[in-house]
């Protein structure tokens, strides 16, 4: 091919600036196509992934209780409410696991909100959760330091609540509804005793666990009727 024949052939390739303009627009529109597929790809497979509420609740996946555990057990199920007083460090947290293991295979609509006094033992308890059950963690809501989670009744049925939080928030979550089902566990019930947290003992509940190493109040006075309740 001459030179001049090939100069024509490019002339005759060459965009005018409408088509330029045509070819960006077919170039990008094909570029957001393919983004929206693939992120409705990315959030089909996300639900995919979510794992169901299992049937059966296993709560302490490895781990057998000491004989005086299994008496602290048994004796909270007589009544199915109650404080029960472990030393420090003794495994407060194993106790009310197992209680809420045997308790769903009674119950199996069973609803859980553990009230806890800080942030730290919010997050210690969801940890605790997550690494010794079989629940997925969709399952397991906060309530507290920036989290709004509630009850739903086909996958969110442990709720783990700042004691502030659940003081005012708790209440109208639960309901009479859910208070037919929900057992109400109280981690150091002993710092929950001062007036204006008593909204907290006020929540609709069939079952009540009350956790702590002092039952008596920190400030010197004598128990709580509402917490002796528990």
């Amino acid at each position: 091919m001459t030179d001049k024949k090939k100069k024509n052939n490019l002339k005759r390739w060459t965009l005018t600036p409408k088509e330029e303009l045509l070819c960006h627009n077919l170039e990008t529109k094909k570029f957001w196509l393919k983004k929206v597929k693939a992120q409705e790809k990315t959030e089909a497979e996300v639900k995919k992934e979510v794992k169901l509420l299992p049937a059966k609740w296993r709560m302490l996946n490895k781990i057998t209780l000491y004989p005086w555990q299994k008496e602290a057990v048994d004796a909270w199920f007589k009544d199915k409410k109650g404080t029960i007083k472990v030393v420090t460090g003794a495994g407060k947290t194993i106790l009310a696991l197992a209680i809420i293991e045997k308790l769903q295979k009674q119950e199996k609509d069973l609803h859980v909100a553990i009230v806890v006094p800080t942030v730290v033992l919010l997050n210690q308890w969801y940890e605790e959760i997550k690494e010794k059950s079989n629940l997925p963690e969709d399952t397991i809501g906060l309530l507290g330091d920036g989290h709004k989670d509630r009850f739903t009744e086909d996958q969110k049925r442990i709720i783990i609540c700042v004691l502030k939080s659940a003081a005012m928030k708790l209440p109208n979550i639960v309901g009479e509804k859910l208070g037919s089902k929900l057992l109400l566990v109280v981690d150091e019930c002993h710092r929950a005793g001062a007036p204006e947290m008593q909204k907290i003992f006020k929540i609709k509940r069939k079952y009540a666990l009350g956790l702590s190493a002092t039952p008596e109040r920190e400030d010197g006075e004598e128990e709580d009727e509402d917490i002796a309740g528990l």
